[in-house]
């Protein structure tokens, strides 16, 4: 958790005031990420409402919102140093300027500016700016069947992913522009939970236009359909795609966020939270999951067996002390007795698609930790 003051900047102007010059490569490029809704340190009063009697899924309509539209400074996020006199900033850990720069502007010679070196005190900020706007928020809460955990990689793409799904759904089923909608998500800190949930995450959305236009709270009005809506676009592509493609969850407003969108994992949780139900695995789909397991025993010329054992597609390693690996849904956590011999390692889709010489290693080296 990084700390550092908001700094709202009125305005920007080039180096020196000259024009960037064509070819300079030289330049550092930072972005701000999405508005985001500030997390709670305490109590939050939200008028929150089941949703259809689900325990899981709670929703509210929010006027006039505080949303945070921050710039961290580059991928290490240690935001940016600015001189207090002279007004030059840069991103943090440029160590070079920190006892002398250059001032930013041009001398006004003509009125006997001729010291172009600067020596004021220098401050790390995050550049950013405040407003208000009217959301839609939907808290989820998820307990033990869930391997929910800030830390996996997993968790943030399905929360995205189901931000966006809403927010197609919400346009297509209110017939406006998806541009005035955005969305976001949250995990709470542990301090807020309920003692009944082991985590809980807030995705939600809001009106671009700031102040508020009212879609969001007319979205409220029509969740249900909403939601159904949101479900057919993450079950149903044209292309049949991997993760997301054009035809489902992409466009140009949301490119940066791409590599993120993954619609199985978010249609698993959305199918949980809403309906409390995990998806179970055919034994085709444990034959596909598992493919990329068996392609790698093959290239090391591992010995190993296939077989089915109720209703489940299981690979034992031979050559690695009859080790036996399975599949299983992208979010549920699978307790593996580590008394039982010989114990079975799941994997699933996500983790094979992104992390597969790792998956290999730890599910058929036995370097998975397991769970008991």
């Amino acid at each position: 958790m990084k700390n550092s003051p908001l700094l709202r900047p009125t305005g920007f102007s080039p180096e020196k005031g000259m024009e960037v010059k064509e070819g300079d490569r030289e330049q550092e490029f930072t972005y701000a990420v999405p508005p985001q809704l500030p997390i709670p340190v305490s109590g939050e009063k939200l008028s929150l409402k089941a949703y259809s009697g689900s325990e899981r899924l709670q929703y509210a309509n929010e006027m006039n919102k505080q949303l945070i539209v921050m710039n961290k400074g580059t991928d290490r996020q240690e935001g940016f140093e600015i001189c207090t006199d002279c007004g030059a900033i840069w991103p943090a850990g440029e160590s070079e300027h920190k006892l002398a720069h250059d001032v930013p502007y041009r001398l006004k010679t003509h009125l006997g500016q001729r010291d172009s070196r600067c020596r004021g005190s220098i401050m790390k900020v995050f550049l950013g700016n405040i407003f208000n706007s009217d959301l839609l928020l939907l808290r989820m809460s998820f307990d033990e069947k869930v391997d929910f955990h800030p830390n996996h990689q997993w968790v943030h793409d399905g929360l995205k992913t189901i931000g966006e799904a809403l927010v197609l759904a919400a346009s297509r089923v209110l017939d406006i522009d998806y541009n005035e909608l955005l969305s976001g998500y949250r995990i709470l800190p542990l301090e807020t939970k309920s003692p009944q949930h082991l985590y809980q995450a807030d995705v939600y959305l809001f009106d671009t236009l700031s102040g508020g236009a009212g879609y969001s709270h007319i979205a409220g009005e029509m969740l249900p359909d909403i939601i159904k809506m949101a479900r057919e676009i993450l079950h149903e592509c044209e292309n049949h795609c991997e993760t997301s493609c054009y035809k489902c969850l992409r466009h140009y407003s949301n490119q940066f966020y791409h590599h993120q969108l993954n619609r199985f994992v978010a249609l698993e949780l959305l199918d949980y939270i809403v309906k409390g139900e995990l998806k179970a695995l055919t034994l085709t789909e444990q034959q596909k999951v598992l493919a990329p397991i068996k392609r790698m025993l093959e290239i090391h010329n591992e010995k190993f067996e296939e077989f089915e054992e109720g209703g489940r597609y299981l690979i034992k390693v031979k050559s690695k002390g009859n080790r036996l690996i399975g599949a299983k849904n992208n979010i549920e956590r699978m307790l593996v007795c580590a008394y039982s011999q010989p114990a079975i390692a799941y994997v699933s889709a996500y983790e094979v698609l992104h992390d597969l010489p790792n998956v290999y290693l730890n599910v058929v080296e036995g370097k998975q930790q397991l769970l008991v």
